[in-house]
């Protein structure tokens, strides 16, 4: 085989010339984080019900929450942490169960549970596993939101044009806002009128709770379309509430607005967050696995500038929004800091193979591997799904000096046989690389070996570190094919 390749130098060049199109094309569409998207087999289910005893929390929450969880298909283990006001469920799976699939069954039984929750208890989230020695890593970016407004006023704005703005970026999976105000309807109840009346404060939860009964009544079939049909009543204004009637028992109804003040406010805050003395929201933004960091971010950037035209045209007002942190910020610095040492090492590498080879030609076509084996990984992490992270540029870093060795080993052979014969010929290259074939693919195969250990982490660091191994061993393998061909260019 290596004799016919020889014979068609023609056909290398057009290879190497496709290979690095193909490089060129990949790092454009290449997803680039700071870790791996991993989905480990195991989530978290996180409720509160803030300044409730852990005793209470354990028996309204904790166990509703367990109960439906086990009934999740492929479960294998479920364990708790109660303390006071907070639930904290952890629920580990098979290794073969699909964490997507299983997530979506979760949210589902965790709706309908929740429905049985005491008041005041809040809906429970559902958080996937990270281990701890990269959790610092998560996220992607955060936002800071203020300006000279109530903060009722800015969490409007972020609700009704930030939020479904953001969420409309293509790559964006989820955006969470904190630190707003919750609305409240506050009923102060005057215990003489309500005495007067005949009506007791059973009479009156009793009455609210069902003027608020929405459930399904039924459907109707219309050819392949099914509607649905649903009876009840919710209430649209404060005045509805003012009118409710009441019932004292012996056939007398009687207003809410007569022995009770209805107020539309806002729950009482737990902590103020301000900046230069305004009031502050905070949102959170979650971008899609497998998709480029730094474009997403690009999009995050341009969006904020059309939002604060927007909300200044329209509300009047000057809302700064701020990044807090940006994690494409550390991969565009990784990737700095790679490129720069990268440009050291290859001038390092151009400059000890001219002191050794003495020769800038040879020097430059054993310099080639490099840059074709690298371009080889880069297609092969595009075609993987795989990516750029800090796992796989290590793993680029780290395996310069194999991918040089394995071209030096056989062009030096090469050289050698050219002198000693003093001739050059297709038998002459035949031979030299024949005697150096096995001890360099013996060579390539011990530091593909040295990364086999890889796959016996523990589970909760393996998937991390694999992306490492598969890197570093492709390129070793694919240098060394890169060797036996790279000096005819």
């Amino acid at each position: 085989m290596l004799e016919k390749i020889l014979k068609r130098p023609v056909t290398v060049l057009m290879f190497y010339f496709t290979l690095l199109i193909l490089m060129l094309f990949s790092l454009t569409q290449l997803a680039i984080e700071i870790t791996p998207e991993i989905d480990f087999p195991k989530l978290y289910v996180v409720a509160n019900w803030r300044g409730v005893s852990a005793e209470l929390v354990e028996r309204f929450i904790t166990t509703k929450i367990e109960e439906v969880a086990v009934t999740v298909a492929g479960v294998k283990k479920v364990s708790s942490r109660t303390r006071e006001g907070n639930s904290w469920v952890e629920i580990e799976f098979q290794k073969n169960v699909d964490i997507d699939f299983a997530r979506l069954e979760l949210s589902e039984k965790l709706a309908s549970v929740y429905r049985t929750f005491p008041e005041g208890a809040e809906y429970p989230q559902i958080q996937k596993y990270v281990p701890s020695e990269f959790q610092e890593l998560q996220g992607f970016m955060s936002l800071s939101i203020y300006g000279d407004a109530e903060i009722t006023k800015i969490q409007k704005i972020v609700d009704e044009i930030i939020k479904p703005s953001l969420l409309g970026i293509k790559g964006i999976a989820n955006v969470r806002v904190l630190g707003g105000v919750k609305r409240e309807i506050l009923i102060n109840v005057d215990e003489e009128k309500l005495k007067n009346f005949g009506v007791s404060i059973y009479e009156l939860i009793k009455a609210l709770n069902e003027y608020q009964i929405y459930s399904l009544a039924g459907y109707v079939d219309e050819g392949k379309i099914r509607h649905f049909i649903y009876t009840g009543n919710y209430f649209k204004d404060v005045d509805e509430i003012k009118n409710i009637k009441i019932s004292n028992g012996q056939g007398i109804y009687v207003k809410l607005s007569d022995f009770a003040n209805v107020v539309d406010t806002i729950s009482e805050p737990n902590s103020y967050s301000r900046i230069n003395g305004m009031p502050f929201l905070t949102v959170e933004i979650d971008k899609e696995p497998g998709v480029n960091m730094i474009k997403v971010a690009n999009l995050v950037d341009e969006k904020i500038n059309e939002l604060k035209d927007l909300i200044n045209s329209r509300y009047g007002l000057k809302i700064e929004i701020e990044k807090v942190y940006d994690r494409s910020k550390n991969i565009k610095m990784e990737i700095r800091e790679l490129a720069n040492k990268a440009l050291i090492s290859a001038g390092f590498i151009v400059l000890i193979l001219i002191l050794f080879l003495r020769n800038v030609v040879s020097s430059f076509i054993v310099f080639l591997s490099v840059i074709f084996s690298i371009s080889g990984v880069i297609v092969f992490l595009y075609a993987s799904g795989i990516g750029l992270n800090i796992m796989t540029l290590s793993a680029l870093a780290l395996s310069f000096g194999i991918v040089i060795d394995n071209s030096i080993v056989i062009f030096e052979n090469i050289q050698r046989y050219f002198e000693e014969r003093r001739k050059f010929d297709i038998e002459v290259i035949l031979t030299a690389v024949d005697e150096m074939k096995l001890p360099v693919v013996a060579a390539s195969l011990t530091t593909v070996g040295a990364l086999v250990p890889v796959f016996l982490l523990p589970e909760n660091l393996k998937p991390y570190f694999v992306q490492f191994a598969i890197t570093a061993g492709f390129v070793v393998i694919f240098s060394l094919k890169i060797s036996f061909f790279s000096l005819l260019i």
